[in-house]
């Protein structure tokens, strides 16, 4: 399921401002249907705004794509001297779940230094998976598609498959139901995909550092229910306007 945003969101802040506990909007939100999904996506805006921090306030655990570029170390500091702000304040169980590299060039050499970089800091917590630049990936929203409908075959969409498989087997799934993950994983495009028999987790957000300003910040919400449920993408905190 998708909940995309849309313009009403530019407003919603003005609002929050006024109301009581602002912080847990989102959470309080969720709470009303996070028994029916296994996982909840939120993708937040490049910036710390109201709307970020109420999906990191409605998540247990924040996944961190950062770009392979140099000025998305910087970022990824301050990210991280964020979260243990919000750690200390807003959500003490707010955990970083990883740390996935994206926009990665095997050939240009900055890109391995920042990923050796990045590896020396936060070791297992970075994904093995690397999301490669690919062109399938770039023109897939001129369609209005996303990748895997776009093009399933490319390898920008296999490895979006790949990941997904390295995210569920992070999240409880064991070596033995490695091709219980392949079925999972490999459905049809079309239809929304389905987790059973995940492990029973806390709730998780990602957020991604930005970079030069640029970056966006994502957040993923996880909300541990092991009953064979969709998961739901929430677009920029569009939750919040329903």
């Amino acid at each position: 399921s998708l909940i995309p945003s849309n313009i009403n969101l530019v407003g919603m802040e003005v609002e929050l401002i006024s109301k009581e506990s602002r912080e847990n909007q989102l959470k309080n939100l969720l709470a009303q249907i996070e028994q029916n999904y296994s996982y909840i996506f939120i993708d937040c805006p490049p910036s710390l705004s109201l709307l970020t921090i109420n999906a990191l306030c409605a998540s247990q655990s924040v996944l961190v794509p950062i770009q392979c570029e140099y000025y998305a170390l910087e970022g990824l500091s301050r990210l991280i001297d964020t979260l243990n702000r919000l750690q200390e304040s807003l959500n003490p169980s707010l955990i970083l779940e990883g740390v996935l590299m994206t926009m990665y060039d095997s050939r240009i050499k900055l890109g391995n230094d920042v990923i050796a970089e990045v590896s020396r800091a936060f070791e297992d917590k970075v994904y093995k998976t690397k999301i490669p630049r690919n062109v399938r990936l770039a023109e897939s929203p001129g369609y209005g598609k996303p990748v895997l409908v776009h093009d399933y075959s490319s390898r920008g969409s296999q490895t979006y498959l790949k990941l997904a498989k390295e995210f569920l087997i992070r999240n409880g799934w064991v070596e033995k139901e490695e091709k219980k993950v392949e079925e999972v994983i490999n459905v049809e495009v079309e239809k929304p995909v389905a987790v059973e028999g995940a492990a029973p987790q806390a709730d998780m957000a990602v957020v991604e550092a930005p970079v030069n300003g640029n970056g966006s910040i994502s957040a993923e919400s996880h909300n541990g229910h092991s009953n064979g449920q969709e998961a739901i993408v929430l677009q920029s905190g569009e939750v919040l306007t329903q």
